[in-house]
């Protein structure tokens, strides 16, 4: 991906102290980040989007997903 960062802590888990006290306190949430993959094959380059979805339980990630282009990916490799 083309963007970079960091993930910020919710404000109701910095303020629990204790690890079960964060896995009480916060709730459920998702983040999602845009961004776009370069690819180049045999002198093709080809930008492809890419989405990946974040799900974090009590501060922590349990869950990541990465969506892609396939059909442009497959396109630029010849599969398709």
């Amino acid at each position: 991906m083309t963007s970079s960062g960091t993930v910020a802590t919710p404000p109701s888990c910095r303020a629990a102290a204790s690890t079960r006290a964060r896995r009480t306190r916060c709730r459920p949430f998702t983040i999602v980040a845009l961004g776009h993959t370069y690819l180049e094959k045999g002198g093709n380059p080809a930008q492809v989007p890419v989405v990946h979805v974040w799900r974090f339980e009590g501060g922590t990630p349990k869950r990541i997903q990465v969506l892609t282009d396939t059909l442009q990916s497959a396109k630029l490799v010849g599969a398709v």
